[in-house]
């Protein structure tokens, strides 16, 4: 499968995740109900958590506790980290407890859907179809860097008496995150630029929202511009977000 997936153009899976999965969806009056899940031919429909503690003390209290553990999750280590783990779990309890953070379900009947967040097929087929094929990608990247370490590893560790598993946690994976980093940044860059090949099946992003601007403006120079220097952003900030990364693992590796 993944060899299938890297060998054929990205275009052409995005149009038949679009024509021969997502459009063959039962209609919205026989819509395929899954634990809140809702799959039809308008979409898909996505239970979500809503506010509704609106500006009382005690919720606004318990949201701003939830949101600083969690990003004390990012920062802080060691006994701290867990300290805001669990701060996080009980400020979350505590908002679904209080009804202060309520679960908005998706409500269907014979024309519509209503609540919840909706997925449009052209996302639904977009998303499937960059997915797959990042992931085809990705896992090959994984199994090539895997294959490249010396076999003496995996015969050292047996002979340790390590579990295979055990080995592949913290033997083989440690190794291999820090080499394949690199290659996830272009991997992911490339997901990014690939999002304009929705066009294809309407899907109304960037460049599609270029076209219409530049159709009611003309002005196509100055709008196919900015399109090329927000994406030429995008891949900055992705790509300065893994080398971050990478200084840091490689800093800690070189450390120890």
């Amino acid at each position: 499968m993944v060899e299938f997936i890297r060998n054929t153009p990205l275009l052409i899976q995005i149009v038949f995740w679009y024509f021969a999965v997502v459009l063959k969806f039962p209609p919205i009056a026989s819509a395929v109900k899954f634990y809140g899940f809702v799959i039809s031919q308008q979409g898909l429909y996505l239970p979500t958590l809503g506010w509704q503690g609106d500006d009382r003390i005690l919720p606004l209290i318990l949201l701003t506790a939830f949101v600083v553990s969690v990003a004390g999750l990012f920062i802080d280590q060691g006994r701290a980290r867990l300290i805001c783990a669990g701060v996080a779990v009980l400020a979350a309890v505590a908002l679904i407890a209080t009804g202060a953070l309520a679960v908005d379900l998706p409500v269907t009947n014979k024309f519509k859907a209503s609540g919840g967040t909706s997925i449009s097929p052209e996302m639904a087929a977009l998303l499937l179809g960059i997915v797959f094929n990042s992931a085809s990608y990705i896992a090959e990247i994984v199994r090539g860097t895997i294959d490249s370490l010396p076999k003496g590893q995996w015969e050292a560790s047996a002979a340790l008496g390590l579990s295979r598993r055990n080995t592949l946690n913290d033997i083989i994976l440690p190794q291999v995150f820090r080499v394949v980093l690199p290659s996830f940044g272009n991997q992911y860059i490339s997901l990014a630029k690939n999002t304009a090949l929705g066009i294809a099946i309407g899907y109304p992003d960037l460049f599609n929202i270029y076209g219409t601007i530049a159709n009611q403006t003309g002005h196509s120079l100055e709008g196919i511009i900015i399109v090329m220097l927000t994406y030429l952003i995008l891949s900055w900030i992705i790509s300065a977000l893994v080398s971050l990364v990478d200084r840091r693992i490689n800093t800690a590796g070189a450390s120890r």
